[in-house]
């Protein structure tokens, strides 16, 4: 018998499991603005699959719009992620506070002068047309291998954008560290006191 990752059943707990959190975020979305220190705090929640036409423009989810209702531009900030295969983005809000904690460092020092070429100078502002819509460059969507359609995955205080089937393979190897990922979690629960 292999590992418990890999039984059936606990594919099926994890779905369900993962489904019940979908709804439930799903249902109190909206109901207030979410801040920390009076700073709107942005969680961006589930996967949805949405085409993209010629011209490279895709739809953004409704709720991902949604949860950037309150920020200061409706625009968000894309890049390909340095290890490949997928695009990262955030709230324009979002982004300029990782900007700002880069520009903390020393300026000469070789981790802000890395850390500014692989994400903010490949960094792209990608305003939201009258549809939700954004116009993704060929070049970024080259490097996700994204074609006909994306994948949006939230990630909580981001998202990234996918090929679907890169996605799906990349899902299907994560199930496999579900239960040591589940102990870092409840570790990191335990130290700060939830």
């Amino acid at each position: 018998m292999g590992p418990a990752s890999t039984q059936p059943w606990v594919r099926k707990l994890v779905k369900i499991l993962w489904l019940i959190w979908i709804l439930l975020s799903t249902f109190f979305r909206g109901y207030e603005v979410k801040r920390e220190g009076g700073v709107v705090v942005t969680v961006f929640l589930s996967t949805y699959v949405n085409g993209v036409d010629k011209k490279g423009r895709i739809s953004v989810p409704a709720s991902f719009r949604t949860e950037m209702a309150a920020h200061s531009r409706q625009m968000i900030v894309v890049h390909a992620a340095p290890e490949g295969g997928y695009l990262y983005a955030w709230s324009y809000d979002d982004f300029v506070k990782l900007a700002e904690n880069i520009k903390k460092m020393p300026p000469l020092a070789p981790e802000r002068q890395r850390l500014a070429r692989t994400l903010l100078a490949a960094a792209r502002p990608l305003n939201f047309d009258s549809e939700g819509r954004i116009l993704v460059p060929e070049e970024l969507l080259g490097k996700a291998k994204i074609d006909e359609k994306a994948l949006f995955a939230g990630q909580g205080d981001y998202f990234t954008i996918w090929n679907p089937e890169a996605f799906e393979n990349c899902s299907a190897a994560d199930e496999g560290h579900f239960s040591e990922d589940i102990a870092l979690l409840s570790a990191a629960w335990e130290a700060d006191g939830a």
